[in-house]
């Protein structure tokens, strides 16, 4: 049989750090949504070996169900990351 490729991914809803109401909002909880996000990433990430090289607000994004109220923050763009 055949082998194929598949690309799966999630949709941005709600832009990344530094567009977003992550940049603006520095509520102490904010802030610390945020923080714990960004380190439950690293932390998944760094178990795996994998360093990620290009950490910025522009590559923590937002996720969530559109019009939902429950956003998830996420570390992308890993090819600038190495094993």
């Amino acid at each position: 049989m055949p082998q194929a490729e598949c690309n799966l991914a999630e949709a941005i809803s709600a832009g990344d750090l530094r567009t977003s109401g992550g940049a603006g909002n520095n509520s102490p909880e904010n802030v610390i949504r945020v923080a714990k996000h960004l380190a439950q990433g690293l932390g998944y990430i760094h178990e795996h070996r994998y360093v990620h090289f290009d950490i910025k607000p522009k590559n923590i994004v937002r996720f969530g169900i559109i019009g939902g109220s429950d956003k998830l923050w996420k570390l992308i763009d890993f090819d600038a990351g190495k094993f």
